[in-house]
Parts: structure tokens; C-alpha cells; sequence
């Protein structure tokens, strides 16, 4: 939680969604935050984790 709470800190467009995103949710966005030149550092529910682009997100983040 230490670490979540230090991306929120430096990252104003990070979003956690633990609240709604589960283990059995393996490719709902539970983390997300920007990354310099754009894009995005995406962990799944399953804690994969992927770095994609804005349009990506604004997809994955529309399931």
C-alpha cells in the first residue's frame, strides 16, 4: 500500500480500482498511471502488467 500510495503522490492521473477489479477481473485496469512521453503503466487484475498507449487505456478502461 506504501507503494500505491507513492504513485498517487508523484502521479495525478494514477487511478487505483481495487474497489471493483478482482483477481477473477484478469483484464480490468487495477492500476494505472502515466508514464513521461504519454503512456500509460497498466496493471490487470490478474497483476500483469503492460505499459500501453492513451487511446489503449481509454479502451481497456471502456470494458
Amino acid at each position: 500500500m506504501d507503494q500505491l500510495a507513492e504513485i498517487r503522490a508523484h502521479n495525478p492521473d494514477a487511478a487505483y480500482n481495487g474497489k471493483t477489479v478482482t483477481a477473477k477481473d484478469k483484464d480490468k485496469v487495477l492500476l494505472r498511471w502515466k508514464l513521461d512521453g504519454g503512456r500509460y503503466e497498466v496493471l490487470y487484475g490478474d497483476l500483469r502488467a503492460e505499459i500501453v498507449t492513451a487511446e489503449r487505456l481509454q479502451q481497456l478502461e471502456a470494458k
